[in-house]
């Protein structure tokens, strides 16, 4: 049976589409769990439901080169022709709630809601021009704009934290960077902070915990600049090691709402140490296998990538909950999975982030990354020029097909999910909103 028996075309959804059969099982050597999770991917014919999976509430026409975001219940779409100009639109329906000429458009666009404002942090590759600008989410008024980038969002202080990215891979690389707090509702200024060439710099995004605050890291010192005042809190020397020229593996720094985190390599293994805010007293330090970590958190646990690593620890005591060997890129899904790509063998696992187990092998399907919303997963039918889009089960079990995009351009826009919202580009042109129905 081919995919497209499968699922609901999503511009004509079907009252009668045909669900798919129990697959016969398969004979090569699996575990018994991805088995069964496959079964999850095709249950036994029944009577289709009388709600569609999904349905279209809106399509919104837009130019090439537009870009846009789902944020809350409303679709923010940026246009750069024939004038620099954002339009929001809310998801359920309905005429749209403003249009705003916004001349600093350009490049790679991104939104953001805090208070009663939308901020569109813009970033022009070619001119290497930032600008963060705040827009009234009532009337789309321009409230405020200045010429930075969107770093964090401080929502317990109404507070917008903005400044250049310093993350980079080798410390020596990163460049010094003003760091300028405002507040929100009118962008004036509250505090500047500045750090010179090969300094790091981290801030939990949004800020859930006043107590936390921005981790700084230059050289050897590692500092925390507290987030109302902008002064240093407590700075302390930390056992870094000098990079080797022309070496791969440099120094990490993470900051979360609960502690930092500064990974650095030191004698042929990469060393992870935690510290408090308060008074940056030492946690623990845990020992890995050497290599330049990104660090998620994945609930009571913090997860770890660096390609062929993929391992969890308890982000109390430092203790390495489960390893497991990458043959490719490693991803957070959401606090309960994570997902690892297998290049060598062209399959995908989800995994426990508690207990490290696959729950899920996959072949053929692509996750959405770096995406707001619920996981989404991709197959590509190039000969049928359509899109299938599955959703992730709770509990990771299994793949609910949700339908198909007709003429899909995941390249210019892409597929994103918000609340009970999924929201595709298509090569025709449009942007299309559908709402993810509540089976039961």
């Amino acid at each position: 049976m081919s995919p497209r028996d499968a699922v609901i075309d999503l511009d004509v959804p079907a009252a009668g589409a045909p669900t798919p059969r129990r697959p016969v099982r398969s004979r090569r050597r699996i575990m018994s769990a991805a088995v069964l999770a496959f079964a999850l991917l095709a249950p036994a014919a029944a009577a289709a439901p009388a709600t569609p999976p999904l349905v279209l509430t809106r399509t919104v026409w837009v130019v090439n080169g537009a870009s846009g975001q789902p944020v809350g219940d409303t679709l923010y779409v940026a246009q750069l022709r024939p004038e620099r100009r954002v339009t929001a639109y809310p998801l359920a329906a309905g005429p749209p709630r403003w249009s705003t000429v916004v001349p600093v458009l350009a490049g790679i666009i991104l939104f953001e809601e805090i208070a009663d404002l939308v901020l569109v942090s813009t970033t022009d590759p070619g001119t290497q021009r930032s600008d963060t600008v705040a827009l009234d989410r009532r009337t789309g008024a321009v409230r405020w704009e200045r010429p930075m980038r969107l770093r964090a969002l401080d929502p317990g202080r109404g507070r917008v934290l903005l400044g250049e990215s310093t993350r980079a891979e080798r410390a020596d690389l990163a460049p010094a960077v003003d760091l300028v707090s405002v507040r929100a509702a009118t962008g004036v200024r509250v505090w500047t902070y500045h750090h010179d060439d090969g300094c790091l710099s981290d801030t939990p995004s949004p800020v859930g915990d006043p107590r936390a605050g921005m981790a700084v890291l230059c050289g050897s010192a590692l500092s925390v600049v507290d987030l109302g005042t902008g002064r240093v809190r407590a700075t302390r020397q930390v056992p870094v090691t000098s990079l080797v020229p022309g070496s791969i593996f440099g120094i990490g720094i993470a900051a979360f709402d609960d502690r930092l985190l500064v990974s650095a390599p030191a004698l042929g293994r990469s060393v992870l140490t935690a510290f408090g805010y308060d008074d940056l007293r030492l946690q623990w330090t845990a020992d890995l296998d050497l290599g330049n970590y990104g660090i998620a958190s994945c609930g009571r646990l913090l997860c770890l990538f660096s390609t062929p690593h993929a391992l969890a620890v308890d982000r109390a005591d430092g203790t390495v909950i489960w390893r497991l060997r990458a043959g490719g890129s490693v991803a957070p899904l959401d606090d309960r999975h994570v997902l690892i790509e297998q290049a060598v063998r062209d399959t995908t696992q989800v995994v426990d982030t508690v207990t490290g187990t696959t729950v899920l092998w996959l072949a053929g399907w692509a996750p959405t990354r770096y995406r707001p919303g619920a996981p989404i997963f991709y197959r590509y039918d190039v000969p049928g020029r359509r899109l299938f889009v599955a959703a992730l089960d709770p509990g990771g079990l299994g793949l609910r097909v949700l339908g198909s995009v007709p003429e899909p351009d995941g390249d210019v826009f892409g597929c994103m999910t918000v609340g009970r919202y999924l929201v595709c580009r298509t090569v025709k042109d449009a942007v299309k909103v559908w709402r993810i129905a509540v089976s039961g």
